[in-house]
């Protein structure tokens, strides 16, 4: 779980109020499990405690009565979440329809109430990008304008970059245009580019994989290369 600070404009429930309110930020990956964990300040005796999910649901999440010998939680969240010592609410076996905005309402025994606000963010680990490679066939010498496509089929919030691995003493003397927020490469096939190879890196917050290919070895024109 990776969790940060952030201060944001939030609408209050108990009436079309804008203020200002401290909201951290927690990271979880889908299909583990990560905890939304209230300061208390010395001296809160806690009576009652009240986990919403603000959006996209509106529903509460768990609730806490001193003296009530069960806590109520959400049938939404079929079983996946519990409540751990200081009140942490623990949210099991993740899935990205869980994020969300979170409030965490707590009541003393003197009646005096603290709020506290909490943003998760789900997070899909990646999976292995893939590279296909298409060429505009030229001459019999592998002259060709080619297309390298990477694209990972499991993963949220994805970043695509590319790298170009070449030898020192060839340079290649060619442009590398970019489509389709980096997932499309183009470039010019020369002989050139016998030993270059490119790897495309696909990176979330939560997990980062790539793969390599050299498009030479697509090329039918290469005998006796």
């Amino acid at each position: 779980m990776l969790s940060s600070v952030l201060t944001l404009l939030l609408l209050v429930h108990t009436g079309t109020v804008y203020t200002r309110e401290t909201v951290i930020q927690v990271t979880g990956i889908k299909g583990q499990s990560t905890i939304l964990s209230p300061e208390l300040q010395p001296g809160f005796f806690t009576e009652e405690v009240f986990w919403r999910q603000l959006s996209p649901t509106g529903q509460m999440v768990a609730k806490f009565s001193r003296g009530s010998s069960n806590t109520t939680f959400s049938t939404s969240f079929h079983g996946r979440v519990r409540l751990l010592h200081n009140f942490t609410l623990e949210i099991l076996v993740l899935e990205l329809k869980d994020a969300g905005l979170f409030t965490c309402e707590m009541m003393d025994t003197a009646g005096h109430m603290k709020h506290l606000w909490f943003h998760l963010t789900v997070y899909e680990m990646l999976a292995k990008p893939e590279v296909q490679v298409f060429m505009l066939r030229g001459s019999e010498d592998c002259f060709s304008i080619t297309f390298l496509s990477c694209n990972t089929t499991v993963g949220t919030n994805v970043t695509y970059s590319w790298m170009i691995h070449q030898r020192d003493d060839v340079p290649l003397n060619t442009t590398y245009t970019l489509f389709d927020d980096n997932r499309i490469l183009r470039f010019l096939l020369t002989p050139n580019a016998r030993d270059v190879s490119f790897t495309c890196t696909v990176t979330n917050t939560v997990s980062q994989e790539q793969t390599t290919v050299m498009p030479w070895t697509s090329c039918s024109f290469q005998q006796g290369n």
